[in-house]
C-alpha cells in the first residue's frame, strides 16, 4: 500500500480516473475511432497511477522537501510530452480533410483528468469531466445548427477551344462553391486546359455539393474529366 494513502482512497482515484476514461471512450468509439473505449480507459487510468506512484516516492523519499523524494511535477510533464506522440498518430490527413483531431484532443484531455484524480483534485477534475461530456455530447447537436464551412478542391479538364476559368468559376458560384484560388495549366501537345479551384462552401452542402459540381461539369461536351479533392 502506497505510504500515507489507504486503498480506499487508491482505488477511488484509479476508479474515478478509470470511469471518465470509459465515458470518453465510449464517445470516441461510437465514432469510430482508433483510440476508443479501451485506449482511453488505459491512458487515464495509467495518468493517474502515475500520479499515484509520485505521491508514493515522495512521502518515501520524506517528504517534499526532502532531496530524495520524487517530484509529482516532473511525472505530469514527462506524461503530457509522452502523450503528444500519441495523440499525433490519431491525426490523419484524408484528401483536403483532417480526421481524428477531436480525438488526439481528446487523448491529451484524459491524460490530464487522470493527472487531476491521481493527485486527489477531485473537485478539478470532476468539473473536468463535466468540460469534457458538455464538449462530446451536447455540443455536438448545436454544431449541426451552425452555418460552418467548408474547403475542397476541383480539377476540370476542358479542350482546347472549350471552357475559359471565369465561365467555370460562374459555374461553380452557381452551384453554391466560392472559388477562392484558381491554378492553370495548359497542355499545348493535347490542346487540353487544366482547372484547379479551390472552393470554399457551407457544411450543410458537403454531402450533395461533390455529386451536383461532376454532373453539371460532365454534361458539357467540352469537359474531358472532372475531379473532387
Amino acid at each position: 500500500m502506497p505510504a500515507g494513502l489507504g486503498w480506499d482512497e487508491v482505488l477511488l482515484r484509479l476508479g474515478l480516473a478509470a470511469g471518465a476514461g470509459m465515458v470518453v471512450g465510449i464517445n470516441r468509439e461510437r465514432h469510430g475511432r482508433a483510440a476508443g473505449l479501451r485506449t482511453m480507459l488505459l491512458v487515464c487510468g495509467g495518468a493517474a497511477l502515475a500520479m499515484i506512484i509520485a505521491e508514493w516516492m515522495m512521502r518515501r523519499g520524506g517528504g517534499p522537501d526532502s532531496p530524495a523524494a520524487a517530484d509529482p511535477s516532473r511525472f505530469a510533464q514527462g506524461i503530457l510530452a509522452g502523450m503528444g506522440f500519441l495523440g499525433a498518430g490519431a491525426i490523419v490527413r484524408h484528401g483536403n480533410t483532417v480526421l481524428g483531431v477531436t480525438t488526439a484532443a481528446s487523448l491529451w484531455y484524459v491524460t490530464i483528468l487522470g493527472l487531476c484524480f491521481g493527485a486527489g483534485c477531485w473537485a478539478i477534475g470532476l468539473v473536468a469531466f463535466a468540460l469534457a461530456l458538455l464538449a462530446l455530447w451536447v455540443l455536438p447537436a448545436a454544431e449541426k445548427h451552425l452555418h460552418a464551412d467548408r474547403y475542397s478542391a476541383v480539377t476540370v479538364v476542358v479542350r482546347g477551344d472549350g471552357l475559359d476559368d471565369q465561365e467555370l468559376r460562374r459555374r461553380l458560384l452557381a452551384l453554391g462553391a466560392e472559388c477562392m484560388d484558381t491554378a492553370i495549366d495548359y497542355d499545348s501537345a493535347d490542346r487540353r486546359t487544366t482547372f484547379r479551384f479551390e472552393m470554399q462552401y457551407h457544411a450543410q452542402q458537403a454531402t450533395r455539393l461533390p455529386g451536383r459540381v461532376i454532373a453539371e461539369l460532365s454534361q458539357d461536351d467540352r469537359v474531358v474529366e472532372v475531379k473532387w479533392e
